[in-house]
C-alpha cells in the first residue's frame, strides 16, 4: 500500500494479536528481513516495512553536515516522518487488525536505526526497539538519549555493530563504538533489557540478516 507518499509492506503474522515490528527499510529490504526471520527462530509478528524514503532528509534527527565532501547532508525532517508513521500510517495499519498487537516495536539499521531509539523519546506507541548497526555516532544523539529518554520507556532494547565500523578515518563515525556503550548505558538505567552484539564485518555487511538477529532477539525477551 501507499501512505503519506512511502511504499509501505504488510507481512501479517498467523495469528491475531501478535507483535508487530515497524521498520524503515530500503527497496526489497523486507523481504530479506523476513526470510531471515524464518531462519533463527524468530516467534511470529506482523512486519510492517516502510519503504520510498529520503534515508538523509527523513530519518536524521537534526541538522548535520555531511560526512564527506561528496555525500549529502543530513536535513534533520525526522519529526516530520515520525508525525506521518504515528499520525496516519500506524493508525491504518492496525484499524484493520481482529486483535490489537501484543506488542508493538521499532526497528532499524543505519539511520533507521538512529531514528528507532529517537522516536523512543518522543513517543510512548513503541515498548521495544532495535538500533541495527545504527548511526549512533551522529553528533549530540548519545546525549539527547541519556537526556530524554524517560524511565521505564522500553522494556526491551537491541543494539549491534560490525566489528570493523569504528575503524574508520571520518571524524564523526569513528566514534561509533564509545556512542553505542554510552546508549546501552542509558537504556540500562532506563529500565530496558538491554543485548548489544558485535557482528563480523563493517557497516555495509548482511544487513538484513543483522536487522533479523535484532528482530528475533527482541521478540524473544
Amino acid at each position: 500500500m501507499a501512505a503519506c507518499g512511502k511504499q509501505v509492506a504488510i507481512y501479517p503474522a498467523p495469528n491475531a494479536g501478535a507483535p508487530i515490528v515497524y521498520l524503515p527499510v530500503a527497496a526489497g529490504m523486507g523481504d530479506d528481513v523476513l526470510q531471515c526471520c524464518r531462519d533463527p527462530g524468530c516467534p511470529p509478528f506482523t512486519l510492517v516495512a516502510i519503504g520510498g524514503l529520503d534515508w538523509n532528509r527523513e530519518l536524521s534527527v537534526w541538522p548535520c553536515d555531511a560526512i564527506t565532501a561528496t555525500s549529502e547532508p543530513f536535513a534533520g525532517e525526522a519529526a516530520a516522518f515520525l508525525h506521518e508513521l504515528t499520525h496516519k500510517i500506524i493508525p491504518t495499519i492496525e484499524a484493520p487488525l481482529a486483535a490489537p498487537p501484543r506488542l508493538r516495536a521499532i526497528a532499524g539499521y543505519s539511520l533507521a536505526g538512529l531514528f528507532a531509539l529517537w522516536a523512543c523519546c518522543k513517543t510512548d506507541l513503541f515498548s521495544r526497539a532495535a538500533s541495527v548497526s545504527g548511526s549512533l555516532w551522529f553528533p549530540g544523539f548519545a546525549e539527547y538519549l541519556d537526556e530524554n529518554l524517560p524511565q521505564g520507556a522500553l522494556d526491551v532494547a537491541y543494539l549491534s555493530l560490525g566489528k570493523k565500523e569504528h575503524k574508520t578515518p571520518n571524524r564523526m563515525m569513528r566514534e561509533v563504538l564509545a556512542d553505542t556503550k554510552r546508549c546501552e548505558q542509558t537504556l540500562q538505567d532506563r529500565g530496558a533489557k538491554t543485548l548489544f552484539e558485535r557482528n563480523p564485518g563493517n557497516h555495509f555487511s548482511e544487513p538484513a540478516l543483522r536487522s533479523a538477529k535484532g528482530i528475533a532477539w527482541m521478540l524473544a525477551q
